[in-house]
């Protein structure tokens, strides 16, 4: 119920990748945008519906994120939704298909 109106709230697909940080270089947002650029574009991706959800305040050099959504194509397909307050994480999590975590360094991080 609660990942259902979280998904209602946030115009969220069904199915969805969570990235959760700081929307900055340090986090490698970059690779991960490639990757799933690869992933999303290849001609077996039987799960081509499921988007890829940023979630999380903008950093230093945030822009260039938004322009590497641009330059892949990715538009439709990656959703920002911005800060998400800690009382909602357990439903961002739960109704995810996956997390993931590509930061290159973490000063305090839960890898």
């Amino acid at each position: 119920e609660r990942i259902a109106a979280l998904r209602r709230q946030n115009d969220l697909p069904e199915r969805y990748l969570l990235y959760l940080g700081t929307l900055e270089p340090r986090k490698n947002l970059d690779l991960l945008l490639r990757a799933y650029a690869r992933w999303a574009q290849a001609d077996s991706a039987a799960d081509s519906d499921v988007a890829l959800v940023l979630a999380g305040a903008k950093g230093w050099y945030y822009d260039e994120i938004f322009r590497t959504v641009t330059a892949l194509g990715l538009a439709g397909r990656v959703i920002f939704p911005g800060f998400v307050p800690a009382a909602d994480l357990p439903a961002w999590y739960a109704g995810a298909e996956a997390f993931v975590y590509p930061s290159l360094f973490e000063g305090f991080g839960l890898p």
